[in-house]
């Protein structure tokens, strides 16, 4: 435990247990089919929703340490299972107000993308810089540290946005 919790921030710690809790909850609304199809869709949506500002934003900086990438890795493989799962179930697919089907088990894929693209960048990073990713002011300088972004750190930043900017393209408009 004091492993964990030297690797873990409080706040990321309860991010981590929260969207795992939630993780679980979904999975066993999806077993039992308690709730409507719609309801499971926004459920899902809400999920990954958490999952992209949490990678993204909250916990930037302490997925460099290993323990921390970990957990993040297994809870986004648990949804990527989720995904192979629900993917052609036909429990989870509805209709919206309009009459277009909506499948939002598409959307468990991101959360994988997002860790791998995180690891290629920051990896892309240490060999090519020498330095850690970090993440991006308003101005292209990195927070936390008189210096301006390097060419990964750049576009690191602009593929995350593009990864979740394209997640909820297919989410709401296709």
């Amino acid at each position: 435990m004091i492993r964990i919790k030297n690797s873990f921030s409080e706040l990321g710690l309860l991010w981590f247990v929260l969207l795992a809790l939630f993780t679980a909850l979904v999975f066993r609304v999806i077993i039992l089919q308690a709730v409507s199809r719609e309801t499971i869709g926004k459920e899902i949506q809400v999920l990954v929703s958490l999952m992209w500002v949490t990678i993204s934003f909250l916990q930037f900086k302490a997925l460099r340490k290993p323990m921390v990438f970990t957990g993040w890795s297994i809870l986004a493989l648990i949804q990527l299972g989720m995904f192979v799962w629900l993917y052609n179930n036909t429990f989870t697919s509805y209709d919206d107000k309009y009459g277009i089907p909506r499948n939002n088990s598409r959307l468990l894929i991101v959360p994988i993308l997002l860790l791998l693209f995180f690891q290629a960048c920051r990896k892309f990073s240490l060999v090519f810089y020498e330095k850690e990713l970090e993440p991006l002011g308003r101005f292209g300088e990195v927070i936390g540290e008189d210096r301006s972004a390097n060419g990964i750190e750049t576009v690191c930043s602009v593929g995350l946005f593009l990864i979740i900017g394209l997640s909820v393209y297919v989410c709401y408009f296709s």
